[in-house]
């Protein structure tokens, strides 16, 4: 058998040494894109983008709720973190101005210190009972840092 294998060498060297480093190369191609595959799914889905949130943590988000909730106007509030991003959604009454909106807005911002509004951006949804109303929903969004809240157009459409 080991003649057979030095007399097939000797007939195809080219062949033999090409074939060599031909399944070489691709072993090597399987094993990185194997590694590849296996790092990238180790990882967050945020990345690199929530480095330092432990020093900020929001961790009380039912008391946030219940403080958003005794404002006047407001029937029911959430607040949901996701990475980076602080969701409120509050349901006002249904006699509930566009300012008095701004106005709970601020409010709920002062809930948080100078850290988490330099750190999170906030998104706010802002519903009523009552859907005839033009201006509802309302959508504000405040990145971290800003310093005030900017509200959507919305005309009804």
């Amino acid at each position: 058998m080991i003649k057979k294998l030095k007399q097939l060498y000797k007939e195809n060297r080219v062949f033999t040494i090409l074939m060599c480093i031909s399944v070489t190369c691709l072993l090597l191609v399987i094993i990185l894109f194997g590694y590849y595959l296996i790092s990238s799914t180790s990882k967050s889905k945020y990345g690199t983008r929530l480095d330092g949130i432990n020093d900020v943590k929001i961790d009380n988000e039912n008391k946030l709720e219940n403080s958003i909730q005794k404002m006047d106007g407001v029937d029911e509030a959430t607040v949901n973190v996701h990475g980076k991003i602080v969701y409120l959604d509050i349901k006002v009454n249904d006699d509930t101005s566009m300012d008095s909106v701004k106005a709970i807005a601020d409010e709920s911002l002062k809930l948080f210190e100078d850290d988490y509004l330099n750190y999170y951006d906030f998104h706010f949804m802002v519903t009523k009972d009552n859907e005839e109303q033009k201006e509802f929903p309302a959508l504000g969004y405040r990145k971290s840092g800003a310093k005030k809240v900017t509200w959507s157009h919305n005309t009804g459409a």
